[in-house]
């Protein structure tokens, strides 16, 4: 039996051009600007326009990976930890993000603090997914954000009864442009 090396050589240029393609348009789907580790991305709805600001809103998805995560017992393998500066039903929103459950409403607490500021802890809602948390209050959203403004560090700690503690710390030095990219479609409340 001969091999037949011209179909062999075939499937791999087949699948050597896929994964090319793949990567290309990847790259491009996620190109957002950046501004230090502040990383930009334009959205708009899918169906006729509409996203979760609001019908015909596009809106500007402002995100900060971590530096470090330490994921609660029984996680071995700490992914980095997201902060994501949004607009939620035309509100301001501030959501972070770990890789690994962290929590529930009934079982956890968030608390967070700016450099060497005093800790805060916001009434904060635990997503479905126990990884996602977010702050929605419109007073403790100003105190963040007036708080981000002129931070270099974010540190963020949960404690959770059936989890653990998981932590992550995040760069936020330059936030002063990521915070008006942001928050453009739902202006945050003024202070008191």
């Amino acid at each position: 039996m001969v091999p037949c090396w011209g179909e062999d050589v075939r499937a791999i240029a087949a699948v050597l051009a896929s994964v090319f393609v793949s990567v290309t348009l990847s790259a491009c789907a996620g190109s957002g600007a950046r501004t230090g580790t502040w990383h930009y991305d334009r959205e708009s709805g899918r169906i006729g326009g509409v996203n979760r600001l609001g019908e015909g809103a596009e809106g500007t998805k402002v995100f900060v990976r971590s530096r470090r995560a330490s994921p609660p017992p029984g996680e071995f393998f700490a992914d980095p930890a997201g902060l994501q500066l949004t607009c939620f039903r035309q509100a301001p929103a501030v959501q972070i993000r770990f890789a690994f459950p962290v929590g529930s409403n009934t079982s956890a607490t968030l608390a967070y603090r700016f450099d060497d500021r005093p800790a805060r802890h916001p009434a904060v809602r635990f997503l479905s997914n126990r990884r996602d948390i977010v702050i929605t209050d419109p007073d403790a959203v100003a105190l963040f954000v007036a708080e981000l403004r002129t931070a270099t560090l974010l540190f963020v700690e949960v404690d959770s009864l059936t989890v653990g503690r998981a932590t992550a710390e995040f760069a936020v030095g330059g936030a002063e442009a990521a915070i008006g990219a942001a928050y453009a479609d739902c202006p945050l409340p003024a202070r008191a």
